[in-house]
């Protein structure tokens, strides 16, 4: 994924430069069509609870963020929209799964695709703020190999987000955006996994902040 947003950032600078034209319009309105690919951070509560008392853990963790957005607008203030994106988190599977690896660390991958509805308060010839609500489905995943020892986890949920976006063009097409959330989601393991080696019956539910930055694209007005 970070591979693939690092190509669709360089994409999208690209075209900027060869396409870049001042505008009278406005940053958004009726019929805007905006794609953004942003990197960024999250500093969240990882919590996990197993079958039995006492089990799972939590932590405070600072993790990895790599989303891609798509926006629509269906007036000046309104707009709907899509966002995929996947979260890293680096944790001690021990103490979250009661599951031992020989490198005591395991990645936690984070996924999840939401409907995102936006309300643009502040909107000029270059400069767009949109408060931001995001519902949909999420999960997590941990898999790997270490020292012939193979582990598999799959869970999923929901996540809700909100949270404030910020763009700034610098031409007509190409801008910089800035986003600023809050979220929580949760998720569970289904029944195919059950027979699993790692995670059996354990939820996972993360909780926190997030702050991106990268690149946008106005394809339209």
């Amino acid at each position: 994924m970070k591979k693939s947003t690092l190509i669709l950032s360089a994409f999208i600078c690209s075209a900027g430069l060869l396409a870049c034209r001042i505008s009278n319009a406005q940053a958004f309105q009726k019929g805007s069509f905006v794609m953004s690919v942003t990197e960024g951070s999250t500093n969240a509560i990882y919590t996990s609870n197993g079958p039995g008392p006492g089990e799972g853990g939590q932590i405070h963790i600072i993790g990895t963020r790599d989303p891609f957005e798509l926006e629509y607008g269906l007036s000046r203030h309104i707009g709907i929209g899509l966002t995929s994106g996947t979260d890293f988190y680096f944790i001690n599977p021990d103490q979250f799964y009661n599951f031992n690896t020989p490198s005591e660390q395991v990645k936690a991958i984070t996924s999840e695709l939401t409907l995102n509805g936006y309300y643009h308060f502040l909107v000029t010839r270059k400069i767009d703020l949109s408060a931001v609500l995001s519902l949909g489905a999420s999960g997590v995943t941990i898999k790997g190999n270490e020292s012939d020892i193979s582990y598999n986890y799959n869970s999923s949920g929901n996540i809700i987000r909100v949270g404030l976006h910020g763009r700034f063009y610098i031409c007509h097409h190409l801008g910089f955006v800035a986003m600023l959330s809050t979220f929580a989601q949760g998720a569970t393991t289904a029944a195919t996994h059950q027979a699993s080696n790692f995670g059996n019956n354990y939820s996972t539910a993360i909780s926190g902040t997030a702050m991106e930055f990268g690149l946008c694209w106005r394809f339209k007005r």
